[in-house]
Parts: C-alpha cells; sequence; structure tokens
C-alpha cells in the first residue's frame, strides 16, 4: 500500500514539474519572439543604437533560458516516456517540438551576435 501511494506522489510531482517547465518554455518563447519583433520595429524607428543593443542583449539571455529549459524538457519528457509508456506519439512529439526550439535558439543567438558584433563596429 506505501509503494503505490509513494509511486503516485512521484506521478504528480513529475506532472506539475512538466507542467511548470512547458509553461515556462512556451512563455520564453513568446517573449523571445515578441523581443525579436521589438527589436525590428525599434530599428525601424531609429531608437539609438544602445537600446537596440541591450534589446538583442535581453533576447539573448531569454534565448540562452530558452535553450537551457528545452533541454531538460526533453529529459524531462524522455523520463515521463519511459516511466508511464503511455501516449508514446505525444512525448515523441514534444521531444522534437523541444529540439526545434533548441536548433531555432540556436540559429537566432548567432543571428543575434552576428547583429551586435556589426553594431558595435568591430
Amino acid at each position: 500500500m506505501n509503494t503505490s501511494r509513494k509511486t503516485i506522489d512521484e506521478n504528480k510531482t513529475l506532472f506539475s514539474l512538466k507542467t511548470i517547465i512547458f509553461r515556462t518554455i512556451f512563455f520564453l518563447l513568446f517573449s523571445q519572439i515578441f523581443l525579436t519583433f521589438f527589436y525590428g520595429v525599434a530599428n525601424f524607428q531609429n531608437f539609438l543604437d544602445s537600446t537596440l543593443i541591450l534589446i538583442l542583449f535581453i533576447t539573448g539571455i531569454f534565448t540562452v533560458f530558452l535553450i537551457f529549459f528545452s533541454v531538460f524538457g526533453i529529459i524531462l519528457s524522455a523520463v515521463l516516456l519511459i516511466k508511464t509508456k503511455k501516449n508514446i506519439l505525444k512525448f515523441f512529439l514534444y521531444i522534437l517540438l523541444f529540439l526545434f526550439f533548441i536548433v531555432e535558439s540556436f540559429l537566432l543567438l548567432g543571428i543575434f551576435k552576428i547583429i551586435d558584433i556589426l553594431a558595435l563596429g568591430l
């Protein structure tokens, strides 16, 4: 009886951790998209270079956090896939989605760093 309660508590903890991680990932993704859009609009509106560099820096921080949480989301999805052995397709799609977020984040981070180097005149 005690072991089944422990299993239920572990599953509740894993699924609540999954909810927190997924919401964090989507918050960071939408923040990254919004800040990238804001950078484009600010560049079109001729904001100061220091302001544009600050927007790029903040977007880069969100991108790094998105990469970190996406890797953690992949690990968590793999653990849930192994532990529950249900909804295999759903967890496999989560893993592919997080891999897409990681690739997209690395590409955007590279683009932001190239823009940052060009803006500094190096």
